[in-house]
C-alpha cells in the first residue's frame, strides 16, 4: 500500500530544493507532496503518513526559519518522521539538532541522511571550497539506499527506535557556535552599494525574514538579518558585499553537476 508523505523543506539557493524534488521522484512506497516552508502555502501533516523535513547547514546547524517553522507546528502524537539536511563543506551537527527539534514536536524520528552538495557559502567558495562536483557516484548510491530506506521504515510496522541519524564522529564534536565565529570574521554585515543597484527586488524577494526593503533601493535591515547569503548570491548586480566579499563566489541555483546528478524523470 502506497503511503502518502509531505516534506517540508527550506532551501537557500535551490540545492535542498533540488534534492526534495529528487527524493520525491524516486521514492516508490512513499508519495510525498512538497511544501516550501517560506514560500507556501502551508499544508497540515495531519492527512500524511509520513512526514520529512528538509533544509541545508547553516554554520553546521539548521537555519533559523526552520527552526522557527518547527516551533510553530502542532503536537505530532507520535507521526512517522524523517529529517534530511544537505551541506557544503561540513554538516557538522545540523542532522542532530534537526532530529532533537522534531522529536521534541511529539514527531517520530526513524531515520536521517545528510546529502554533500556544492558549496553556497561565498566565503567558502571564495576560499577555494566550492565542491563543485558533489555529490559524487558514491554520495547519490547512498543517498538511493537513503530513500529506498526510507520507504521500508515508513511501512505499517516502523521500528521501536528513533532510527538510525548517520553523523561521523567529527561533525558530532563540531559546536556552531566555532562556525559562528568563522563568520564575524569573514564579516556578516551585509550592505548595499547604492551606485549598482537597479531596484530589481530580487533580494527584498529571497530574503526570508523580512530584513531588506526599498528606499528608494535596497536597504538590508542587520537587526532582522540572520546571514543566510541569501541576497548576496542571488544580487544580478553584485550590488550586495560584505566587510571582505564583493562580486565573487556567488551561487544562486544549483549547478549543472548537481542537476545532472540528481535529474528527475
Amino acid at each position: 500500500m502506497i503511503k502518502r508523505g509531505i516534506l517540508y523543506y527550506y532551501s537557500g539557493s535551490g540545492n535542498t530544493e533540488r534534492a526534495s524534488l529528487y527524493l520525491a521522484d524516486r521514492s516508490q512506497k512513499v508519495e510525498f507532496e512538497l511544501c516550501d516552508i517560506v514560500k507556501g502555502p502551508y499544508r497540515s501533516f495531519d492527512h500524511y503518513d509520513v512526514v520529512g523535513f528538509a533544509c541545508y547547514s547553516d554554520a553546521w546547524n539548521v537555519p533559523h526559519k526552520m527552526k522557527e517553522f518547527i516551533a510553530g507546528l502542532p503536537r505530532a502524537q507520535g507521526k512517522t518522521a524523517f529529517v534530511m539536511n544537505t551541506f557544503g563543506c561540513i554538516s557538522g551537527r545540523t542532522l542532530l539538532i534537526l532530529r532533537k527539534l522534531v522529536t521534541r514536536k511529539g514527531f517520530k524520528v526513524v531515520c536521517g541522511h545528510s546529502l554533500h552538495c556544492p558549496e553556497n557559502y561565498p566565503p567558502m567558495i571564495v576560499g577555494g571550497h566550492g565542491f563543485e562536483e558533489s555529490p559524487d557516484e558514491q554520495e547519490r548510491a547512498s543517498f538511493d539506499r537513503f530513500i529506498i530506506q526510507l520507504g521500508e521504515l515508513a511501512g505499517d510496522n516502523p521500528p521501536r527506535s528513533k532510527g538510525c541519524i548517520p553523523v561521523r564522529m567529527r561533525d558530532r564534536l563540531l559546536l556552531s557556535c566555532v562556525a559562528k565565529l568563522f563568520g564575524l570574521i569573514s564579516g556578516t554585515h551585509f550592505m548595499v552599494d547604492q551606485t549598482l543597484c537597479v531596484v530589481c527586488r530580487r533580494c527584498v524577494e529571497v530574503c526570508p525574514y523580512g530584513a531588506i526593503e526599498m528606499n528608494p533601493r535596497a536597504v538590508i535591515d542587520s537587526k532582522r538579518c540572520y546571514a543566510c547569503w541569501g541576497c548576496y548570491n542571488h544580487c544580478p548586480v553584485q550590488a550586495i558585499y560584505t566587510r571582505n566579499i564583493k562580486g565573487n563566489g556567488q551561487y544562486g541555483a544549483p549547478n549543472d553537476h548537481l542537476r545532472k546528478m540528481l535529474s528527475l524523470s
